[in-house]
């Protein structure tokens, strides 16, 4: 957001990373590295994917530059990560108790499972012990079910995008609405700033040389090539592509120019953003119960594993 802010105060892009190096020292290798990058002649979003930033934002960088609206590009998304920030803290709050229940509790249960139970089995108190067993299996199983989940959805996220990809994506349980959101925000503001600066769709797709294949723009102007060759027309386009709401085809049909439908999609990319805002604020508000829900499932397990074996051995003796 800094660098945005110098850049239309009318500073240079150089005398704004040196400014970066100069006061913010945790930043100091990356960006030294950055203004290497470009003193050899590398674009920022060259450098900045060289540096370590992530494709999709690189991607975005590439296009700002291309259309000369790099400043409030970065002033926008130096806003988007400081609130994606202070809802990453915000999660962590959430959950830094429930967790370091969960684990505490997980320790007990491993202790009880594999010190005391054998002692039980020693002493001859087996009774209801299949049942405890199936019990605490049940809840390791949970466990490593949802932690599968969540690392093939972060593998599926990261892997090179396609339409079939991005349709399967918006498609997934809880989460699946959040990152529609977001592929609709980041898509929209990039068109918008493609037309707002009078670009053609033969221009738009003739970018798609300039981005990392399989990132998601790549993905779609790839898309886009493929429909145009049929000879599709650009309304009939976006309303194919998964990629786009549907209200979009409704805005391009209304026979705006140029400069009025860049600003109605960047209205309706800000409409997704504070949705998707929205839904992730109801994510975070779920996560505590959620993770509450596993610790109380992890004390059952710790009683069936303690007192279904007493009960059964009184059964016994009775």
């Amino acid at each position: 957001m800094q660098v945005g802010k110098m850049l239309q105060h009318g500073l240079a892009l150089p005398v704004a990373i040196d400014y970066i190096t100069r006061t913010r020292p945790a930043l100091r290798t990356a960006t030294r590295q950055l203004s290497r990058l470009l003193q050899s002649g590398r674009s920022l979003a060259e450098g900045m994917r060289s540096v370590g930033f992530s494709d999709p934002l690189c991607d975005q960088v590439a296009m700002a530059q291309a259309n000369g609206r790099l400043s409030s590009f970065l002033m926008r998304v130096g806003r988007f990560q400081q609130g994606q920030r202070q809802r990453l803290q915000k999660l962590q709050r959430a959950c830094l108790y429930p967790m370091f229940l969960l684990a505490f509790v997980g320790m007990i249960l491993l202790l009880v499972r594999l010190v005391i139970r054998p002692q039980f089995a020693a002493l001859g108190m087996t009774g209801e012990a299949g049942f405890s067993q199936w019990l605490t299996m049940g809840f390791g199983l949970l466990v490593v079910i949802g932690c599968s989940l969540g690392w093939a959805g972060y593998r599926s996220w990261h892997a090179p995008m396609n339409a079939k990809r991005v349709a399967a994506i918006q498609r997934w349980p809880i989460v699946g609405g959040v990152l529609r959101c977001y592929i609709y925000h980041t898509l929209l503001y990039d068109l918008s700033m493609l037309l707002g600066n009078g670009w053609t769709m033969k221009e738009i797709i003739a970018l798609q040389g300039a981005f990392e294949p399989g990132s998601l723009v790549a993905a779609l102007l790839h898309d886009m090539e493929a429909k145009f060759q049929e000879g599709t027309s650009f309304i009939a386009i976006m309303d194919a592509l998964v990629y786009f709401p549907d209200e979009v085809a409704s805005l391009l049909a209304q026979g705006s120019t140029a400069a009025e439908l860049a600003g109605e999609l960047e209205i309706l990319a800000d409409q997704y953003y504070e949705l998707m805002l929205t839904r992730i604020d109801k994510l975070i508000t779920r996560v505590q119960p959620a993770c509450f829900l596993l610790v109380g499932l992890s004390v059952l397990c710790i009683y069936g594993e303690l007192l279904l074996p007493i009960y059964g051995q009184m059964q016994v003796l009775n």
